[in-house]
């Protein structure tokens, strides 16, 4: 099983130190057909995607989550941080069913 990232540069610099393959973004790149391309990997288990590179695809993200729970997709936050404000508490909230 594969897990990917997609994502800035710097961001992906750090996954590939991990191990994880990375697909880098950039303005020029196609990320409707990016996306695709990655969940269409029969061998993808999980797939890490920058808040960044996933607002502008949010209903195609929110799609293939509701068609199937593999490739699991998360989002997660670039060198910036998170964009939304309070998406980590709201995430730890849902997640492990406490306030803070």
């Amino acid at each position: 099983m594969k897990i990917k990232l997609i994502g800035d540069p710097f961001t992906c610099r750090g996954f590939k130190l991990a191990g994880i393959e990375t697909i880098e973004v950039d303005q020029h790149n196609d990320l409707k057909s990016i996306f695709q391309e990655a969940i269409d990997d029969q061998e993808l288990a999980i797939l890490f995607i920058t808040e960044q590179e996933a607002n502008p695809i949010k209903s195609l993200i929110e799609e293939q989550k509701m068609e199937s729970e593999i490739p699991l997709i998360v989002e997660i936050p670039d060198k910036d941080g998170w964009q939304e404000r309070g998406k980590v508490l709201n995430l730890i909230n849902r997640t492990l069913s406490i306030d803070i």
